[in-house]
């Protein structure tokens, strides 16, 4: 028995050893040469599931180089897996080779998770044959045209006639607007200057349809007009590094219409009796806004505020927006944006809520609701500018986007809003400026809006 336990002792020990240095042999068969050629016979295969697989295992264990992170991310980037991609394809380009497949990867990767400024700033780093097979007619004076056509139609003038213009006896008169139908058309260009910025520019012109209603104890006076706003928008897109991007902009709005107005008649000015008369109005009204923005792998934060004059009062407002890939895929985000919006020394609360993502690589949609009262605002940097002195109290609606290629889509898109205005009655006594009277009680009334848009972009 004691003869036995050293021979087993010995032969432990010798096993012990043996394995050692069996493992330590092994690590030195399991280099990173040996990996990289794992990787591209995988490759080969198109077995992007297993190249998964062991690139992600060998980054755990320690191993990292470009060919490791290129091939890892091209492996997501096949997959659909564009979220997870992006980290991987940006570090293997951290070791300064700017190799074509890593860069045009990350380039449809960044496409997919809408982050515009960085997909610019990857395709000016291709070589030039890389750049036409990408978008072969770029150029300097266009990177992309875009272009919309829209149509509202409420249900004010129908749902709100009757019964919410008559005077009063102790009235003088009453007056409102009807909310008609609107048409709107819109053009643009974006171009790509430099690196890192780009300048969109954007004109659109809409007509508004409205009905001024003027009543009396004894006379109705009705005027049918139309609204011509022609709109300039400009932004400026900023990248300051990966995924931070500045964008100032100006949205500046001239607007001209007649309609009839009330006075008091001079004639028979004791007795404060109207008479109506009609005037041209000419004015101008502008947006100053600024956004800046940072993403993430897979969220983007951001902050945006504005400076504007609208119907001749002044507004500023301040917001954040938070955008999310929950799934960590491009099929779907959710973005919240929150504003505080400051007229006429009162402060107003906004928020925001969309739904959206790529289902496959041709379609896009989104989903939208916003709550709070929306009354000479803005929103996404200043680009939508609601100026109509009625109050919006709920806008709901969608927009879907079809992509024949990367480079050319048409989009769809439609819009509920639910809306109160004020009905304005004037009573004898009212004090008088000029010889126009203040309003001395308001009601209001509701009504809904239908919008409906539709365009197109193409990227050259």
């Amino acid at each position: 028995m004691i003869k036995i336990f050293p021979v087993f002792f010995i032969a432990v020990i010798i096993f012990t050893f043996s394995d050692f240095d069996r493992n330590v042999y092994s690590q030195e068969l399991i280099s990173i040469d040996s990996i990289h050629v794992i990787m591209e016979k995988l490759q080969e295969e198109n077995n992007w599931a297993r190249m998964i697989t062991v690139g992600e295992s060998s980054l755990r264990k320690g191993y990292d180089s470009f060919f490791l992170r290129a091939r890892l991310g091209i492996a997501y980037y096949e997959s659909g897996e564009y979220i997870k991609a992006i980290p991987q394809l940006e570090k293997a380009l951290e070791t300064g080779i700017d190799n074509p497949s890593v860069l045009t990867d990350l380039y449809y990767c960044y496409f997919y998770t809408g982050r515009e400024a960085d997909r610019d700033y990857v395709f000016s780093r291709l070589p030039k044959s890389s750049k036409k097979r990408l978008q072969p007619l770029n150029n300097i004076i266009a990177n992309n045209i875009f272009s919309d056509l829209g149509f509202s139609f409420s249900n004010d003038k129908t749902g709100n006639t009757s019964g919410n213009v008559n005077s009063g006896a102790n009235e003088l008169y009453n007056e409102q607007t009807y909310y008609g139908n609107v048409f709107s058309v819109g053009v643009g260009i974006n171009q790509l200057l430099f690196q890192s910025l780009s300048i969109d520019y954007a004109y659109s012109y809409l007509k508004l349809d409205k009905t001024k209603s003027i009543q009396t104890t004894g006379e109705q006076y009705s005027n049918s007009y139309s609204e011509y706003q022609n709109r300039f928008y400009n932004r400026y897109n900023i990248r300051i590094s990966d995924g931070l991007v500045l964008s100032p902009a100006g949205h500046f709005i001239g607007i001209d219409y007649s309609t009839i107005y009330g006075q008091i008649d001079s004639v028979n000015k004791g007795s404060q009796t109207i008479s109506v008369y009609e005037q041209d109005q000419l004015y101008d009204s502008f947006v100053l806004s600024a956004d800046i923005t940072k993403y993430m792998t897979t969220y983007r934060a951001g902050i945006n505020g504005s400076f504007s004059y609208l119907n001749n009062v002044h507004q500023w407002q301040l917001g954040a927006s938070f955008k999310i890939f929950p799934l960590k895929k491009a099929s779907f985000y959710t973005v919240s944006d929150i504003y505080i919006q400051n007229q006429n020394e009162v402060a107003n609360l906004i928020f925001n809520q969309s739904f959206g993502g790529f289902s496959g690589k041709k379609f896009f949609y989104e989903l939208f609701f916003t709550l709070g009262n929306i009354n000479n605002f803005n929103e996404k940097n200043g680009a939508l500018v609601y100026n109509n002195p009625d109050l919006i109290k709920f806008k709901t609606g969608f927009d879907m986007q079809y992509y024949v290629t990367p480079l050319f889509n048409f989009n769809l898109g439609y819009s509920f809003q639910s809306r109160d205005r004020n009905t304005y009655s004037y009573i004898p006594g009212s004090t008088a400026s000029g010889n126009q009277l203040s309003p001395q009680k308001s009601s209001l009334v509701s009504y809904s809006v239908n919008n409906i848009f539709a365009g197109f972009k193409f990227t050259f």
